[in-house]
């Protein structure tokens, strides 16, 4: 299975040397379309309808809690993947934020950046086989109109 590299990588973490530490790591990775936010404000600023971003999110930020921004943006855009990177490693806000749709929630560690990784593969993995599963529904799909078609086809003349 082809990881796409190309996806839509966001960085959301006022702390700016992990920020720039994690961006730098997932390009050296060959994730070549990762942008970096340090307040929940600049992040919703960017987000839109159409966009379909694996957010990295901090729990703790200046301006909101990360469970307040992925509410926002789920209510816009359910395309949009979360994995929590916190320093806060009670079960409640793990359990909170899987609530309320996030796909995982890391604490911050000496593996964070590989956990991340392995995170985001598990993201991009799901991604193509849904997206597999809609291509084969709609084959599907497709030959059952024609076989339809075609047997009323066969009726029609017997």
């Amino acid at each position: 299975m082809r990881i796409n590299k190309n996806q839509l990588i966001y960085v959301v973490d006022d702390d700016v040397p992990l920020n720039n530490l994690l961006c730098a790591f997932l390009k050296k990775q060959g994730f070549n379309n990762v942008k970096d936010f340090y307040t929940g404000e600049e992040l919703l600023k960017e987000m839109t309808a159409h966009s379909n971003p694996i957010i990295i999110q901090d729990f703790d930020l200046p301006d909101m809690t990360g469970i307040d921004i992925l509410k926002k943006v789920k209510n816009e855009n359910l395309t949009a993947e979360f994995i929590f990177l916190s320093g806060q490693s009670t079960i409640e806000i793990a359990v909170e934020a899987i609530k309320f749709g996030a796909f995982d929630y890391i604490i911050k560690d000496n593996f964070a950046k590989e956990n991340v990784l392995n995170k985001i593969n598990n993201v991009l993995k799901i991604k193509s086989l849904l997206k597999t599963r809609r291509i084969l529904i709609n084959g599907l799909i497709g030959f059952g109109i024609i076989l339809i078609v075609s047997l009323l086809f066969i009726f029609k003349f017997i």
